[in-house]
């Protein structure tokens, strides 16, 4: 090797630092690089997933897509490359389909032993937390829901292991009714579907009236189908007939039967929410601040066109969460990393806010988007709803509304 620190001892010291600096950049080429660490993440999944399933009418009518969020994740894992250079580590996704519910906690196990997985993103109904969880609780393992909205699952069911990235359906409801009553828009017209789902929603939705001082003026059930027979429970001029006037109309509909034929049919000349015409998620791909743009156009080109929907960010937002982690305490430690992501992180979701974990149900806290079809109407927390704490809390159950107490410990 040249030698560098002899020959600039004849020159300045000026020089003599910039052929030091040469020496010492020439000698760590020499030195064998460490291998990076591994970072393996778990995407456990059902196969066939009817969530999964494109909404559709007669005659194979394609009313709403629908896909796996795995590719948020892909898109995390990208994104996630730069923080792993920084790091040295390396993050995969690697997927786990199910055939059944009961085999999540054979496949967890498996991975741990095959391939060291210590994080798992879960795209899994409300079902399957049941016996994962049992499993989960005796391992060294953080897991992510990024696609189920169950209260229970923050409530009486939640379990430490367990980070909620999804928005709970409590916080979404919670979001709708701030965005009507920031507008005044404090009387409403519910139409409740015949699917379990939508009475689901319909509780969620009357609680978060309550909570935020509105009113339910009539609640009303209808069918599917166009049978004039039951005309009085299917018709949406008659359902939206009403001898109470009231501000906007709230439609709980899973299976899109009624409220994709409701629009420009009712009775009065009132806006929908709900499962149409404005809806409360987690993301929009219309979003143009706050590095949206740059989110949106990044999973488009992995997707092959396809629009980032909620769940998508979830699993985009779960691998961010890790990366961070792994940058903010090092590739080796599991237990550092994951009492940072529930304890200390404050994370980019590109929404504006920084976001954190609650300690008492691992639920992320966040800005929800009210968006229609076409753009983003408002964002929750509604500006003048406050929280004596964090606003961001103001939506979903805070700490004394909840029944799940965590302790802080990761």
């Amino acid at each position: 090797m040249t030698d560098w620190k002899g020959r600039c001892r004849k020159r300045s010291v000026l020089l003599w630092l910039a052929c030091t600096l040469v020496s010492s950049n020439a000698m760590a080429q020499q030195t064998p690089a460490e291998k990076p660490a591994a970072i393996v993440i778990g995407f456990l999944e059902l196969e066939n997933d009817p969530r999964h399933s494109s909404l559709t009418a007669y005659g194979r009518l394609v009313i709403r897509e629908r896909a796996s969020p795995f590719d948020g994740v892909r898109a995390g894992i990208e994104e996630a490359a730069t923080a792993g250079r920084i790091a040295n580590a390396e993050f995969e996704a690697i997927r786990i389909p199910l055939k059944d519910a009961r085999d999540a906690p054979d496949a967890l196990r498996r991975a741990m032993s095959e391939r060291q997985v210590r994080y798992f993103i879960a795209d899994l109904p409300s079902a399957a937390y049941a016996p994962l969880l049992s499993e989960a609780r005796s391992k060294n393992v953080l897991l992510f829901n990024i696609s189920e909205i169950d209260d229970d699952l923050r409530g009486k069911s939640c379990a430490r292991e367990l980070v909620h990235v999804i928005p709970s359906r409590a916080m979404l409801a919670d979001a709708l009714v701030q965005f009507l009553v920031a507008r005044n828009w404090k009387n409403v017209l519910v139409l409740e579907g015949p699917d379990p789902e939508d009475h689901i929603l319909t509780q969620a939705f009357a609680r978060s009236m309550k909570k935020f001082g509105a009113r339910i003026v009539a609640q009303k059930t209808f069918v599917s189908g166009n049978d004039p027979r039951q005309r009085d429970s299917n018709n949406p001029a008659l359902l939206t007939a009403s001898s109470s006037d009231y501000d906007a109309i709230f439609v709980a509909d899973a299976r899109l039967d009624l409220a994709r034929d409701i629009n420009y049919r009712t009775s009065r000349p009132r806006p929908l929410v709900g499962a149409i015409g404005l809806e409360a998620g987690a993301w929009n791909w219309t979003w143009e601040r706050n590095g949206g743009p740059q989110v949106n156009s990044a999973f488009r080109r992995i997707s092959r066109g396809r629009k980032m929907q909620d769940t998508d960010w979830a699993g985009w937002m779960a691998v961010k969460m890790i990366a961070e982690a792994t940058l903010r305490k090092g590739a080796a430690d599991f237990a550092q990393q994951r009492d940072f992501i529930v304890n200390e992180g404050r994370f980019d979701g590109a929404k504006g806010a920084a976001l954190s974990v609650r300690p008492w149900d691992r639920q992320l806290r966040q800005q929800i988007f009210m968006a229609t079809s076409d753009a983003v109407a408002g964002v929750a927390p509604m500006p003048g709803f406050l929280h004596q704490t964090e606003t961001l809390d103001t939506l979903g159950f805070d700490s004394r509304e909840s029944v799940c107490k965590l302790e802080r410990a990761g």
